[in-house]
């Protein structure tokens, strides 16, 4: 079986599942578990100190692509946003898979996408 280029077969079954809110510890650093679907159905983000590893969940004024193969839908992507929001502090830096990092402050204020101003998100 063929996804995204990678041969399922060469990569083997995961030595760990993570669960939501497991806690992991790596040297002197705590790093905390969020599932958070959207982009993919088994999307996960991980905050460490005062920082999140956002993936493809949350990015710089957008959010992840929720069109593709596998992802979670556009509903799950918002939901696992606002979580996050409410999670964490507002000066909590972000670090997206891709392009420029954030903070959660801003993007609750100022994502066009999803901002905890909009009732309605926007996927456009």
């Amino acid at each position: 079986m063929r996804l995204m280029d990678f041969d399922m077969k060469t990569i083997g079954e995961p030595a760990v599942y993570v669960k939501d809110g497991d806690v992991f510890q790596l040297g002197d650093a705590r790093i905390r578990a969020f599932l958070s679907p959207g982009h993919s159905r088994g999307s996960v983000c991980y905050q460490a100190r005062k920082m999140l590893f956002s993936g493809d969940v949350l990015f710089y004024r957008n959010v992840g692509r929720t069109d593709l193969p596998g992802s979670g839908g556009w509903e799950e992507i918002v939901k696992s946003i606002r979580r996050l929001y409410s999670s964490l502090p507002d000066e909590t830096l972000v670090y997206p898979g891709h392009r420029q990092a954030t903070d959660i402050g801003s993007e609750k204020n100022q994502n066009p996408k999803v901002s905890q101003h909009s009732a309605q998100p926007t996927q456009k």
